[in-house]
Parts: C-alpha cells; structure tokens; sequence
C-alpha cells in the first residue's frame, strides 16, 4: 500500500519538537512556529 504523502514527515531534529508534531513537519505544507519571547522559537 502506497503511504499518504499528507501521512509523511520531515523531522526537524529537535527531539521535543519531533515529540509533539507527531514526528516532524508534514511534507507539503507550510507551517509557521509562533510564540512568545524565551519561548524557544529559535532553537
């Protein structure tokens, strides 16, 4: 069976970050990081 691409992911490498967005970035979208200062955004 043929994996959905909206299924695939791009790890980041920040192991958190990995953690919570299900393991990476989902391939072809566009995805924007927000938050507060000192919140880690630029890690």
């Amino acid at each position: 069976m043929k994996e959905n691409r909206q299924d695939e992911r791009i790890q980041t490498g920040v192991r958190n970050l990995d953690e919570v967005l299900s393991g990476g970035l989902p391939t072809g979208n566009i995805t924007v990081l927000a938050g507060t200062p000192g919140s880690g955004k630029t890690i």
